[in-house]
């Protein structure tokens, strides 16, 4: 009766996997060299969601957690799945106007954080009623291991399917971060999607370097590692190094990898890398997040090509929802992925229903699907047609074998004149310019266009050139209508993951709002 009350609640699966394999690496920290098995993993949540109910946190109450890739995150994300308590990752990047909006929106009952990451952020703590912190104790904060020593059990709360057990915020490409309501039903049907996609194995090794506070680190990587029996090599910030991402690779013995185009493009830039990092246990990478350019699959195919590729598709909403199974098919195969410059995402995942509409969205429905977004129903039913499909907002078009390829985001589509123009498509030109490191298009409205695009670029060292030169280059290669009206040169673009451009922060460099 017991199994049939939690069978939704992946810290039965922990609970499980100590009895089984107690004295197995179930997480390795490599900044640290930190390890802890699944018995220690399993006790130690069990210790945290007694001290979080001694401290009268109850199901239905909302824990934030404040902190980078590392073992305590894992730790209270189950102990919140045990105590029936809502996960609430924060994200690390956000400064101390972005994290007070946020916390102010969640209204946690407690926070714990990792010291470091409070400095100069404390005033947006004021409104949070208990803080735990992780470090040296120079705030004054309660020290974590207080909470982790205040109790023990093993007792599990009775979830529903239907239950809130994340709280989990967008990346915020266009605007503010949303909260997504994630219940305890999605994460099992994600993890099986996962296991069923990849291929999972109590074997494999997965290096997980994407932050635990989005869907991607957590849910298609972390969670599906540990219920499968496998091991989680946890890494901190790549910070733009593959000589760090490869050597953790390497020594880490990893069989699989998950990362964005931001790693795919680090791993095929770096010259005669396959030299010097064999690679030999990896199994296969796939890659999520914003299209993979074709030219960056070949340039990895050929370093290595006895690892095997895998590409997914997914938003906080649905996480894993279309994905293609590693393979080491040629990418120049696949029917479309020469004419979009890009690999397919996939096909539909077995554990939901994916439809492309006449508009070309990409639409979701089915068990991995979220129940809507925290204290905006605005948004949640904007995000829901009658049928209840959820919308993403993602533009896609299928070729004749069933791949999907993910062409542009619906708000990146600029209609200039009666025309639409990708924002790709047009990025895509410009980063094939051998003076430009990055870019990004945004739209922006017109009297006499209705909108005209507008390129932000980064060159890379070295290298000076004229807006009117990279126009030029443009209309060389471009219709004229698709050619950007203005460039602006900047150091940097403004991000909200390592994949994901800040759009909405462009759009205000050039409104001035």
């Amino acid at each position: 009766m017991l199994h049939q009350q939690v069978h939704y609640n992946v810290a039965l699966w922990l609970q499980q996997r100590a009895k089984t394999h107690g004295a197995k690496t179930a997480v390795v920290e490599l900044d640290s060299k930190r390890k802890v098995s699944y018995a220690e993993l399993n006790e130690h949540s069990s210790c945290l969601a007694a001290g979080l109910s001694r401290l009268g946190l109850r199901k239905g109450d909302r824990l934030a957690v404040l902190m980078e890739n590392r073992v305590e995150l894992l730790e209270l994300f189950y102990a919140c799945s045990k105590l029936g308590v809502v996960f609430t990752p924060l994200s690390f990047r956000w400064t101390s106007k972005e994290l007070s909006t946020t916390i102010k929106h969640c209204s946690p009952k407690s926070l714990v954080a990792e010291e470091e990451l409070l400095k100069g952020k404390e005033e947006a703590l004021k409104e949070v009623p208990c803080v735990y912190s992780l470090g040296e104790g120079v705030l004054g904060y309660q020290s974590y291991e207080e909470l982790l020593s205040t109790g023990t059990g093993e007792a599990l709360a009775k979830v529903n399917p239907e239950d809130v057990q994340t709280l989990m915020y967008t990346a915020g490409t266009t605007g503010s971060p949303k909260g997504c309501l994630l219940p305890y039903r999605k994460t099992l049907h994600n993890v099986l999607n996962a296991q069923l996609t990849f291929g999972l194995n109590e074997a494999d090794v997965a290096l997980c370097t994407l932050p635990l506070f989005h869907s991607g680190g957590l849910f298609i990587q972390a969670v599906p590692t540990l219920c499968t029996g496998g091991t989680l090599l946890l890494l901190r910030r790549v910070r733009g190094d593959p000589h760090r991402l490869l050597e953790a690779l390497e020594k880490g013995k990893a069989t699989w990898f998950l990362g964005v185009a931001f790693h795919a493009k680090l791993l095929a830039g770096l010259e005669k890398a396959e030299d010097t990092y064999r690679l030999e246990a990896m199994r296969f990478w796939a890659f999520g997040g914003e299209a993979i350019p074709y030219d960056v699959v070949e340039k990895l195919q050929v370093k290595w090509p006895h690892i095997a590729l895998s590409f997914c598709y997914g938003t906080t909403e649905t996480s894993l929802s279309i994905a293609l199974p590693p393979s080491k098919r040629r990418v120049s195969s696949y029917l479309l992925a020469k004419s979009t410059r890009r690999a397919p995402a996939g096909k539909p995942m077995p554990h939901c229903e994916v439809k492309i509409s006449e508009e070309g969205e990409i639409l979701v429905k089915g068990p991995i699907v979220f129940l809507g977004y925290h204290e905006n129903p605005e948004a949640t039913a904007k995000a829901f047609d009658e049928d209840g499909w959820y919308h993403t907002g993602d533009l896609a078009i299928m070729d004749e074998e069933g791949y999907i390829y993910v062409v542009d985001r619906l708000y990146n589509v600029i209609k200039s004149g009666g025309e639409k123009i990708l924002a790709t498509e047009v990025e895509e030109v410009l980063l094939s310019h051998p003076a430009i490191a990055d870019a990004a298009v945004v739209g922006v409205p017109d009297e006499k266009w209705g909108e005209r695009p507008i390129a932000f670029v980064v060159l890379k060292p070295g290298f000076e050139e004229e807006p009117e030169q990279l126009k030029a280059f443009c209309a060389s290669r471009l219709a004229k209508f698709k050619v950007p009206d203005k460039i602006i040169f900047v150091e940097e673009l403004p991000r909200a993951g390592p994949d994901k451009v800040a759009r909405g922060g462009l759009r205000k460099l050039v409104l001035g709002d």
